[in-house]
Formats: structure tokens, C-alpha cells, sequence
């Protein structure tokens, strides 16, 4: 899905992603974003934000990739960055 930079299209987003959850007691979601050549990794409830850095980055920490993983029994899910090197 691709968004412009819109307060207003963010939040229906968002309240699409919630509304969802809600019918959904056991998920958890996760919305991947980027091209600001960062990387960030934030949650607002059950929503995971990760935001993805270019391979044009100067930073030979933001070379790698997101882990994403689901515990068990299913206590929700677990996101971490881990470096290429």
C-alpha cells in the first residue's frame, strides 16, 4: 500500500489496522515503512512500526535485517534488528 505524507491517511490506516485487531483478539500486526535512509522500530499497542533503512545508508549498523518472531505459547510478537556484520 503505498500513503502520502497525510495525517488524515494515516489515522484511517490505523484505524483500519485496529478495527481489524479488535475481531482479531490473538493478532498482532505489523506495518513496514521507509526511505528516509533510517531505521527505527517502535509499537502502539499490537501494531509493530518498522521502518526500514536503504542500502544507500552510510551506517554499517543499519546493514541488516528485521527478526521477527511469535512466542509460545503465543504471548505476541517480538521484533528486533540484527546487523549483517
Amino acid at each position: 500500500m503505498f500513503l502520502q505524507n497525510s495525517p488524515v491517511q494515516a489515522k484511517k490506516v490505523f484505524d483500519a489496522i485496529s478495527d481489524e485487531l479488535d475481531r482479531r483478539p490473538q493478532a498482532s500486526a505489523i506495518v513496514m515503512f521507509g526511505h528516509r535512509h533510517m531505521r527505527s522500530l517502535s509499537r502502539t499497542g499490537r501494531i509493530v512500526l518498522e521502518e526500514a533503512p536503504n542500502i544507500a545508508t552510510e551506517s554499517a549498523d543499519d546493514v541488516g535485517f528485521y527478526l521477527v518472531t511469535r512466542s509460545v505459547p503465543d504471548t505476541g510478537v517480538t521484533v528486533r534488528w540484527c546487523t549483517a556484520r
